[in-house]
């Protein structure tokens, strides 16, 4: 993964330092939590597929069962709310995942 910062509603990822930003501090990530969010975040309110999220994200094996990638998205939704961000990463029962505004959830 190329060094960027990416940004998303109040949340800003450091992708080289694997940090979420935040007000006063910041949150360390894996590398495999990094790169999912580094990759929802470039396509946000998109659905990305589980095969996709396993072919793009270097820590993630091609092989990888669709387990291994639910507990990991598990993981970085858990991280996520310990920082106090509301931030959705919605499963979409059959297809995959994808960046959502809290709005416009149902």
């Amino acid at each position: 993964m190329k060094g960027e910062t990416l940004r998303w509603q109040d949340l800003e990822l450091d992708s080289i330092g694997r940090r979420l930003l935040l007000a006063g501090g910041s949150l360390k990530l894996t590398p495999t939590q990094t790169e999912l969010l580094a990759y929802l975040l470039r396509r946000p309110r998109q659905v990305i597929t589980r095969a996709e999220l396993r072919g793009q994200v270097p820590h993630m094996a091609a092989s990888a069962s669709d387990y291994t990638l639910d507990r990991h998205m598990s993981g970085l939704r858990a991280r996520l709310r310990e920082c106090g961000k509301n931030i959705i990463i919605q499963t979409i029962r059959g297809e995959g995942y994808m960046l959502s505004n809290p709005q416009n959830v149902i």
